[in-house]
């Protein structure tokens, strides 16, 4: 039998076996959770129109410091830093009346899934970030099957709208990286609902020893925080999502 969390660590690679069956071990997300990692296992049977989203896809690849990964003790300390780095998103059902629109995602082994179909994966358009005030980093450049679309730091929504609006028929919008690629909405009604939104994306990590409530929160918005340090709730009162 195969541990899900266990072929996360690919220990049976590591073993030369072959899993005869599958159980989803404890996570913080419930089912989503579950079905999400036997998704990144690619062990999990999806319809069809899973692969092939009207919408397209956008993927990037997250470049981690390997101080993060290797340098000094794992502590509390240290898998914050690690993960604030990299915080990613959980699907979670909000009414859009109060929350925008809803964002949809797929898990990160999804463009290596055999399912996906032969015509979606060689739609894809690359997206290089570039500094505004260098020479030729501009969107109006002409993109082709060799050199990617070179796209200006921290652009808005509506000059993103834009660009992407000439290439709406292109199935995945790969990205070089997503650092400083977003500066925010113009609208800000709408900027006001998409942070309530991902607010509440963030699970929780636990759990720290000798406490009632011992599970620290991960906070999406936690580099606005002057002195930011992962503590768990010191109150039932306080026990849910960062939501300021």
């Amino acid at each position: 039998m195969l541990h899900v969390f266990r072929h996360s660590q690919g220990m049976h690679e590591q073993l030369h076996l072959e899993p005869y069956a599958v159980h989803t071990t404890f996570q913080y997300a419930g089912t989503e959770g579950k079905r999400n990692r036997l998704r990144e296992a690619m062990l999990f049977v999806d319809q069809p129109s899973y692969y092939d989203s009207p919408g397209g896809f956008i993927s990037f690849k997250p470049n981690i410091p390997k101080r993060l990964l290797l340098d000094g003790a794992h502590t509390v300390e240290s898998h914050f830093a690690l993960v604030n780095y990299q915080i990613h998103v959980m699907l979670k059902d909000l009414p859009e009346e109060e929350f925008g629109p809803h964002i949809d995602f797929r898990e990160y082994s999804f463009l290596e899934n055999p399912s996906l179909p032969k015509q979606v994966k060689e739609s894809l358009l690359e997206v290089q970030l570039c500094d505004d005030h260098n020479t030729g980093c501009s969107a109006a450049n002409e993109t082709s099957e060799h050199r990617p679309l070179l796209l200006p730091k921290n652009s808005t929504d509506q000059e993103l709208l834009h660009v992407f609006s000439s290439y709406k028929n292109v199935k995945i919008i790969q990205f070089s990286s997503m650092v400083d690629a977003f500066r925010g909405f113009s609208d800000a009604a709408v900027e006001k609902k998409f942070r309530n939104r991902v607010k509440r994306y963030v699970g929780l990590w636990c759990c720290v020893q000798f406490r009632e409530i011992g599970h620290i929160y991960y906070d999406m918005y936690w580099d606005e925080k002057s002195g930011w340090k992962p503590h768990p709730p010191e109150t039932r009162e306080e026990d849910h999502p960062p939501l300021s």
